[in-house]
């Protein structure tokens, strides 16, 4: 009852000689007899993965695990030989990720039958069986994609012991050890949980949840302080590696127009420590602490500056304007904080193949070297030790133009990014490029084996790297689309003494090929053996799940938040893109949304209830809420229910693209207020008023929020930023009772709404709203003209 036929699509030519399905049934894997094998989603038929995982051998038998994404397929090649290969199947995406072949499986068995290898992934275990009667068992890959998520918005400064790492889930997080599968229980906190960062050797936890920055003990996440209060939700957040202080800014609009405010505060008594006001033109490209913890460098916008701080004071000591046409792209220091490096880039892609390295010495605050680097498209730089190691879109060139220059070239197959990590002791160097991380020798760019790779979709990126403070193991965190994770490897170069290599080499690939006699393993082997076995994968911990208002395909709305009040406008019903909702670049404007502050942010002084996007066209569809409807960008939105009481304006967050930008004044979309009284009144958001222009020369406009990241991590010139402009109401005496959201007919109206926020009236006074929507008093905030 209820059967059907589906048939799913595959290349034409090899028969198929062996079907498996995954432990939960929610994966097919089929092996061809070419050698070839193909993942299908058992519930749609859609292929998982792009291209073929296509081995040397006749494939006769597959196993597929869901939960480790490994595929173990084998077979037999020419006279009679076993042969198998395991694959990594890619993190769900809108594009299709490539399968990674891993570099370990059992070796050839010349006395193999058709069917001699088979998986049992849940212990971790593959079997093998020979003609002659020997049965080996092996041990599967350590699943390198750790059961942990990071935190919303990424810290430039990432720590790792080897070991620990923060596991954060909307409204709550733990810490989880890797090596010894332990978890602290799950610690509520109220979202969002924007920054969570393991310092003091993993003895320490620093978390910015809402308007609350929380140091914790790591072990058992109770509060070494209490919680110190902040006024809004930071964009930035950078804490020293012994877990004394933690520097946070915050965005402002001004009459200058955005800057971030920059403030320090000491961990260990809870008071921020700064010296007055240190407020920097934004948004910034990169916020980073030195090693030792002495300074801090803040890079902004292009028009703005590069500038160093003395990080106990914030003590400005050096600053470099950008020049707008070649602004600085990236920043590091050396070793002990002694130089800044920094690269500049022409921002015309035309003429952007050359490079300017500058080299600042801070205890004189001069320029002492530039370089100019000929023919290197640069993306970022890194310091090793001194040296300047440049990143380009095809190659890395470490200390380019000095006699002892060492260059890696024509790297390809991905996109260049400028995120590296330096093992403490200054040895290897690891950079992300593409699907992969390289792993080189600093001294002159060897490269050290093949990519590591994070097995991830393709439109994940790796946002940042750390080595674990002993160099054996490398933590990389990887951005969405749709769920971020933590990737961590072992890198450290194996310690055994080479008689125990020889050993393992000799039982791996005996050399008598003539008749053997079989014997048991004796105890001394048994025990080497086994000493070195990692043992089962660790259980899987469950994840509770969040509240959900309601799903868009299989993405959860989050439940509205109880601190939200009447005037945070609920957007629940009408979102059409849900915070891990990932679309096609083809379909929208917004294809991830990574370094979001989902929940109940502050930012400038006014809280939004952000739990998902809803997104706009000027030739969409009438979306009217309380209607069931799938993702569809829409025209008009109407009847969004507004409080009874006397608006002054409406705090609207929202992105607000351009195709080619508009230097011009002009309706983008309109926030249309109908009053009880049967009324109506037009509120027009208008490029270079109230939100961007996206041109070189745009206009100050209210700004909330930069997603920013990426454009760090890929070296891109221009930042997404979410407007914040204030609306205000023409009729603060009449009651609102529910306002549209109209695009513009016949032009260019993309937007992507996050939240509205109700401004009630307040006789005489501005207003702000606290964390529960109720009306706070506050100074007024530069007003955008009616």
């Amino acid at each position: 009852r209820g059967y059907s036929v589906r048939q799913v699509a595959g290349p034409l030519g090899s028969r198929v000689s062996w079907l498996s399905f995954s432990e939960d049934d929610a994966w097919l894997a089929a092996a061809r007899s070419d050698g070839t094998a193909i993942v299908y989603d058992v519930a749609t038929g859609s292929q998982l993965h792009a291209g073929q995982m296509q081995s040397g051998f006749d494939a006769t038998h597959v196993d597929i695990d869901h939960r480790s994404h490994l595929l173990v397929l084998s077979g037999q090649i020419a006279g009679g030989t076993g042969d198998a290969q395991i694959w990594h199947i890619p993190q769900e995406s809108p594009m299709l990720g490539t399968p990674t072949s891993l570099i370990s499986s059992p070796p050839r068995d010349g006395r193999a039958g058709l069917y001699w290898l088979s998986a049992a992934p849940r212990a971790g275990l593959l079997a093998s069986a020979s003609m002659d009667g020997e049965i080996r068992l092996w041990r599967l890959p350590k699943a390198i994609v750790l059961d942990a998520r990071p935190p919303l918005l990424v810290s430039n400064n990432l720590y790792a012991d080897g070991d620990h790492v923060v596991d954060v889930d909307h409204d709550r997080l733990r810490v989880v050890s890797t090596a010894q599968g332990a978890v602290t229980p799950w610690l509520p906190l109220p979202p969002p949980i924007a920054f969570a960062q393991l310092v003091d050797a993993s003895k320490t936890l620093v978390v910015v949840a809402r308007t609350g920055l929380h140091v914790l003990d790591a072990a058992t996440l109770k509060p070494r302080i209490p919680a110190i209060a902040l006024d809004n939700t930071p964009q930035r957040m950078v804490v020293s590696a012994d877990g004394r202080f933690a520097v946070l800014s915050f965005n402002h609009n001004g009459s200058k127009g955005l800057a971030e405010r920059i403030e320090r505060y000491d961990l260990v008594s809870g008071k921020r420590t700064d010296r007055g006001e240190v407020a920097i033109k934004a948004p910034l490209r990169q916020l980073q602490l030195s090693d030792d913890a002495s300074r801090l460098f803040a890079i902004g916008p292009v028009d703005g500056a590069t500038q160093v701080f003395d990080a106990t004071t914030l003590q400005l000591l050096f600053a470099y304007p950008h020049d707008p046409s070649q602004p600085v792209m990236s920043a590091a220091f050396s070793r002990g904080a002694r130089y800044l490096w920094m690269v500049t880039r022409n921002t015309d892609d035309t003429q952007a193949d050359n490079a300017d390295l500058i080299r600042v010495d801070l205890h004189t605050a001069h320029i002492v070297e530039t370089r100019h680097v000929t023919g290197v498209y640069p993306v970022g730089i890194a310091v090793v030790g001194d040296k300047p190691l440049l990143a380009g879109r095809d190659r890395l060139v470490l200390d380019p133009g000095a006699a002892d220059e060492h260059a890696v070239t024509g790297l390809h197959g991905g996109e260049a990014t400028t995120i590296f990590a330096i093992s403490r002791d200054g040895r290897l160097v690891a950079h992300a490029f593409g699907a992969g991380v390289q792993l080189y020798f600093a001294t002159d760019l060897t490269p050290i084996g093949p990519p590591l790779p994070t097995q991830t979709g393709t439109l994940n990126n790796v946002s940042n790297l750390a080595f674990s403070d002993d160099g054996r193991h490398l933590l990389a965190e990887i951005d969405p689309p749709l769920i971020s994770h933590w990737t961590q490897w072992p890198v450290a170069i194996s310690d055994s003494h080479l008689d125990e290599l020889r050993a393992d080499a000799a039982l791996l690939e005996p050399r008598d090929a003539g008749p053997r006699v079989l014997a048991m393993a004796d105890a001394i082997e048994r025990h080497r053996l086994r000493s070195s076995d990692p043992g089962p994968p660790r259980a899987l911990q469950p994840q509770p799940e969040f509240a959900v208002e309601r799903w868009i395909g299989a993405d959860p709305i989050p439940a509205r938040d109880p601190a939200a009040g009447p005037l945070q406008i609920d957007l629940g019903g009408v979102y059409n893109r849900a915070p891990r909702s990932t679309m096609n670049v083809m379909n929208t404007v917004l294809p991830a949304m990574n370094d979001t502050p989902f929940g109940l942010p502050r930012l400038d002084g006014v809280d939004y209830d952000w739990r998902g996007e809803l997104e706009m066209r000027q030739d969409g569809g009438d979306l009217r809420v309380g209607v069931k409807y799938h993702f569809t960008p829409r025209t008009i939105v109407r009847g969004l229910h507004v409080p009874p009481v006397p608006i002054a304006a409406f705090h609207v967050l929202l992105y607000a693209p351009e195709t080619i930008g508009e230097s011009s004044e002009r309706v983008y979309v309109n926030v249309r207020l109908h009053y009880r009284d049967g009324s109506q009144a037009v509120l027009p958001l208008r490029t270079q008023r109230e939100v961007k222009g996206w041109t070189d020369h745009d206009r100050p406009t209210p700004v909330g929020w930069t997603q920013g990241e990426v454009s760090h991590v890929l070296g891109l010139v221009q930042q997404i930023t979410f407007n914040n402009p204030r609306l205000p109401n023409p009729h603060p005496d009449k009651i609102v009772q529910t306002l549209d959201l109209e695009t513009v007919k016949q032009q260019w109206s993309t937007p992507v709404f996050c939240a509205i926020t109700a401004e009630p009236v307040i006789a005489g006074r501005s207003s702000r709203m606290n964390p529960k929507g109720m009306t706070a008093n506050a100074p007024a905030r530069d007003k955008a003209k009616p």
